[in-house]
């Protein structure tokens, strides 16, 4: 967002010390409350930003494009632009969640019927819709700040690899400060 790259530009970047090694990075966290960094909260709205600094400057920031959406369902003139890589750099990340039952519960034919109607028509377009991400359901239409998006190519990447650079992907957050 533009008040991320402000930040990032004219607070964080002024505030790193010239001894020493300078960071590859840069988070920033915005959020209607205070919070402690990366303490999620759905109750809340929050922006985290990763920017990558080129020449002394806040260069390209990294956002999930839910928290995109929510920005510019909100301000419909918010002034950023979404750039998604194409399938020649590997395409883009895809978040991946799942749903499970549990083996001892309580009402598995209820978890069930809920499970079968999230993956659903009428449940894949109420969580798009309202999470502003783009549906699994293939047919399903996309919420109107999400379609203005475009098309996107999801990254290849197989998802054993995810499991495989966990260890990595957590020490990275820990150095960030990520909880």
């Amino acid at each position: 967002t533009e008040d991320a790259a402000f930040l990032c530009d004219t607070y964080a970047l002024e505030r790193i010390s010239s001894n020493g090694p300078r960071p590859s990075q840069i988070v920033i966290s915005i959020a209607e409350i205070e919070l402690p960094f990366g303490e999620p909260n759905p109750d809340v709205k929050q922006v985290f930003e990763a920017f990558t600094i080129a020449d002394g400057r806040c260069d390209v920031g990294i956002v999930n494009t839910y928290y995109l959406g929510r920005l510019q369902r909100d301000n419909a003139e918010l002034p950023v632009g979404l750039f998604c890589p194409g399938a020649d750099v590997g395409g883009v990340h895809v978040n991946v969640s799942g749903a499970g039952i549990v083996a001892n519960a309580a009402n598995p034919e209820g978890a069930t019927q809920l499970l079968e109607w999230l993956a659903g028509a009428e449940g894949q377009a109420l969580f798009a819709s309202r999470n502003l991400e783009f549906p699994v359901l293939g047919g399903t239409e996309d919420d109107p700040v999400v379609a203005a998006w475009g098309d996107y190519t999801p990254s290849d990447q197989p998802l054993v690899d995810a499991g495989r650079l966990q260890a990595d992907a957590v020490r990275l957050m820990d150095r960030a400060g990520y909880r």
